[in-house]
């Protein structure tokens, strides 16, 4: 993860153009895929498109390809849905969490620096310096400081101000839970990811022959006007 930033992109932060875009690209394959299964309802089940369209090439077993082709659209189209909604829910848990860890550390830290103010225990602390930006930077700084609290020479101190071991034990749970979260994200977006690119590929692959079939449709339907609607050419 890139020291810039460390809160993963959520759907709410992106730019409205770009979403609204997406989602619209979205809504047009949803759109094609269903009227592919509608176009290969009508090819297998017409008396009279059926025959011309055979004479072009489309027989049962290339009818069959294209139901397979528009199958396959259909269900990666779906996966990735799921895929998204997984994404969204990790980005958002992991969001949430981390902005709760960072501000605790936070007050931890001010805490911790009124209590203890010489340069030798705000290092022992890992109180110098700002807070890393860096997620496993800010985990491993955040570890170190509330294991250092535990020591005899500030725990005293600071269960005074606070923060007893069952509160730096907490403290300490919840960045081994930000890191679990972190990498549940990581993961759903590399599975969204992948799932897109499935979607895109099968998408690509039935437009192809549903696009060829209204094509060559053209062609052999040109003597009937009537039927080239039935196959949305």
């Amino acid at each position: 993860m890139p020291d810039s930033t460390t809160t993963p992109p959520k759907p709410s932060d992106q730019p409205a153009a770009k979403r609204k875009a997406r989602a619209e690209q979205d809504q047009q394959m949803a759109n094609d895929i269903t009227a592919a299964d509608e176009l290969l309802t009508v090819a297998k089940t017409d008396a009279e498109i059926g025959p011309l369209m055979a004479a072009k090439g489309y027989d049962a077993t290339e009818l069959a390809d294209g139901v397979a082709l528009q199958t396959a659209a259909q269900g990666a189209y779906s996966d990735r849905q799921k895929a998204i909604a997984e994404l969204d829910f990790s980005s958002k848990a992991f969001g949430d969490a981390e902005v709760i860890a960072r501000k605790s550390y936070a007050d931890f830290r001010e805490t911790a620096r009124v209590k203890f103010s010489s340069d030798a225990d705000q290092a022992a602390l890992g109180l110098n310096g700002a807070v890393p930006k860096d997620l496993q930077k800010f985990i491993t700084t955040a570890n170190a400081s509330y294991v250092g609290a535990q020591a005899v020479a500030y725990g005293p101190v600071l269960t005074k101000a606070g923060y007893a071991p069952a509160a730096l034990v907490a403290a300490l749970l919840a960045l081994k839970a930000l890191a679990t979260l972190h990498t549940n994200f990581t993961t759903t977006d590399g599975n969204a990811t992948k799932a897109t690119d499935t979607r895109d590929t099968a998408y690509k692959k039935m437009a192809k022959w549903v696009g060829d079939y209204r094509r060559l449709g053209k062609i052999a339907l040109r003597a009937k006007p009537g039927l080239l609607s039935k196959i949305g050419a």
